[in-house]
């Protein structure tokens, strides 16, 4: 038997784990491919999955069937997605979606989150600026060409030590950099 997805919905709020089923495989390739595209992590990409998923099953009575069940998930998800990011702000996985977010399509956005998500690659571009020319190179090299500090290292013909202190001095100034704009605060509200 066919069920439409507001029959699905409505189903759901009742507490049908059938229901339910059918809207994870509805939903969920499209939702890991969102995560990982954002996360660029398999690992972190089925988490979001998964927990976006329980907060439907946790939150199933508040969901409104006139409303994109699409759009409540991937709310969730991107939800989700910022928290993990802010909770990493001093770690290198949000460093590396700072450098990596010129290559980050956004999709189905709402004008609001463009305007976002062009004010903060403005501001990646800016921060870069402020880096010096070896850094900058050596940091480009690395984060948006993708070569190892091996790789770079026998390029430029410095150490690996060198390369590898110029990408920590150079992911310390952008943080900075980034911080004192105020723009994450703004990102993750």
């Amino acid at each position: 038997m066919f069920k439409s997805e507001k029959e699905l919905i409505e189903g759901l709020k009742q507490g049908s784990q059938y229901d339910f089923n059918r809207l994870y495989d509805l939903y969920a390739d499209h939702l890991y491919g969102f995560a990982h595209k954002l996360s660029r992590s398999s690992v972190v990409a089925e988490e979001i999955v998964q927990d976006t998923f329980l907060t439907v099953w946790q939150k199933r009575e508040l969901i409104d069937p006139s409303f994109s069940f699409k759009a409540f998930l991937f709310t969730v998800a991107k939800n989700r997605i910022l928290n993990l990011f802010r909770s990493s702000v001093r770690q290198f996985e949000f460093e590396d979606f700072v450098i990596h977010s010129n290559s980050i399509t956004l999709s189905e956005n709402s004008t609001d989150e463009k305007i976002s998500y062009n004010e903060f690659l403005e501001i990646v571009k800016v921060a870069k600026e402020v880096l010096p020319a070896r850094q900058l190179e050596i940091f480009e090299l690395s984060k948006e060409q993708d070569m190892s500090n091996k790789e770079i290292a026998e390029l430029l013909d410095i150490s690996e030590q060198t390369v590898k202190n110029q990408l920590v001095s150079a992911l310390k100034t952008l943080r900075d950099k980034l911080s004192s704009s105020q723009f994450l605060f703004v990102l993750f509200l």
